[in-house]
């Protein structure tokens, strides 16, 4: 069985040049599908992918500072 790469929250937010909250607030309004495993957040790759195809962070409606 394959691998799936995931990503913790922060190195979704460095990936994508935006601050952990930004992510989390992604998470908790269901715009960016996530697990918990312990008190991390995970991002399977996929769902990253999905995330950015569908909306993406330009579309958030969020002016992050970095």
């Amino acid at each position: 069985m394959p691998k799936h790469a995931t990503f913790t929250s922060r190195q979704v937010a460095n990936r994508l040049s935006v601050s952990i909250g930004s992510v989390a607030r992604w998470i908790e309004s269901g715009k960016l599908e996530a697990f918990k495993d312990g008190d991390q957040w995970w991002i399977r790759e996929k769902d990253l992918d999905l995330f950015l195809a569908s909306s993406g962070p330009e579309a958030s409606g969020e002016d992050d500072d970095y």
